[in-house]
């Protein structure tokens, strides 16, 4: 009975709705001529797609020490480093970076001195820039505009972005600033050493001999007994020359430091790895006007059937 009373009640909306059809058609056509119209007035938008994989966080954390400062390749980052790249690029410092190069308030026609300016400026720049985690540790920047120059250009600085942001992460280039900076240091401290070494030998005729013989040996005690200021001279140079020996292995430890450094920088110039560079699109992506206007009739569909159906219940109570 209680199938028999539903078939009935479907029977008798389907009736009605028949009854209704030419209102019911109207109404779409209607709002399909609305929405086509509304579509029309719409600018295309270009959309621009700037694609990479960032590093990981905990390799490039090192990288700054001696111990850790060569970048061993684009391996595939963990979900946090992915969260924490995306939560950078959504963040209202790049936001306003972007803003500020491309002058987006007047570009997207708004008075930075209005009221609600800066909520008007968020709606807009995050209806238009889209930041998101694809597969395979990717990450995907979209950006629409209705200039597709434009948008390649807003895409590309979104890598500049990255880029430099991983860099100060990874301090790779301070790194090698800290070893050059070291390196020149014991080069000058070297050579203070050296001139002092000269000026002793060639005024004095001081050398410091080590295992020279018993011959040299008798030489040097003599120097000592008849000459007073020999001893002082000698004991100088005895330990500049200690010293030197010092010095000279802690250059060639800076100096394979550095080659190591340049030569990682020159291997991976970007910590990044682009799978995706931003070009000029040559096909509007947005608004799908199609797909607008067929929602549109759908939408009016639903909503004159349920219009329908509500009004004849009302009528008949």
């Amino acid at each position: 009975m209680k199938d028999s009373s539903v078939e009935y009640d479907v029977r008798f909306g389907i009736a009605k709705l028949w009854k209704w059809k030419w209102w019911i058609f109207g109404a779409c056509v209607v709002a399909a001529v609305v929405s086509i119209y509304l579509t029309s007035r719409m600018p295309d938008e270009f959309k621009s797609t700037a694609a990479f994989v960032p590093p990981s966080y905990t390799s490039l954390g090192t990288m700054v020490f001696g111990n850790g400062i060569a970048y061993r390749g684009f391996y595939a980052a963990d979900e946090e480093d992915i969260d924490r790249t995306v939560a950078y690029l959504e963040s209202t410092e790049v936001m306003d970076t972007i803003a500020k190069r491309f002058d987006l308030y007047a570009h997207y026609g708004l008075d930075p001195g209005a009221e609600n300016a800066a909520k008007k400026f968020y709606n807009v720049f995050r209806g238009n820039i889209n930041i998101s985690f694809a597969s395979n540790s990717v990450v995907e920047v979209e950006c629409w505009d209705p200039d597709p120059q434009f948008s390649s250009d807003m895409a590309s600085a979104y890598l500049e972005i990255v880029t430099t942001y991983f860099e100060d992460v990874s301090q790779r280039k301070e790194g090698l600033a800290a070893s050059y900076r070291q390196l020149q240091t014991v080069e000058d401290e070297r050579k203070a050493i050296l001139d002092s070494l000269a000026y002793f030998r060639s005024q004095y005729g001081v050398y410091h001999l080590d295992n020279a013989g018993e011959a040299v040996s008798a030489i040097l005690a003599q120097s000592m007994r008849n000459e007073p200021k020999f001893h002082e001279y000698y004991d100088a140079v005895k330990s500049m020359e200690t010293y030197i020996s010092t010095l000279e292995l802690r250059y060639g430890d800076l100096k394979r430091e550095v080659m190591a450094r340049e030569l990682n920088i020159e291997q991976f110039p970007s910590l990044i790895w682009v799978t995706e560079e931003p070009a000029p699109s040559a096909f509007k992506d947005r608004p799908k006007r199609s797909i607008i206007v067929i929602l549109a009739v759908l939408g009016m569909i639903v909503f004159s059937s349920f219009l329908v159906i509500v009004l004849d219940r009302a009528k008949a109570v």
